[in-house]
């Protein structure tokens, strides 16, 4: 996957970050779901983690210099997954938008 590919798909899911965390009503669900699915992956992966683009796009955090980046994980553990799951069941309609 090229650069721009990986920076379409990073813009997409803080779009969609952004959109989830906007209603009072289900933030707190919301970031306890992505809380709870930060810390899952940190168990999993350890150290690894902080070498994923979107763990930090999803965490709020900052990409540390000189690290082997890559975007995601496969399979269950996939960040963008996850991501749209979220936007498909509490935003379904920003989610068609900037999907």
């Amino acid at each position: 996957m090229s650069n721009a590919d990986n920076e379409k798909i990073e813009q997409k899911c803080r779009n969609l970050i952004g959109a989830l965390l906007e209603p009072e009503d289900s933030f707190i669900d919301i970031y306890e779901q992505i809380i709870a699915f930060c810390n899952g992956l940190e168990k999993k992966y350890k150290e690894k983690i902080f070498d994923c683009g979107l763990y930090h796009v999803l965490a709020g955090s900052t990409m540390i210099k000189g690290s082997e980046y890559f975007l995601d994980f496969s399979g269950e553990d996939s960040i963008e997954a996850f991501i749209d799951q979220l936007a498909q069941k509490y935003c379904p309609e920003q989610y068609q938008k900037i999907k």
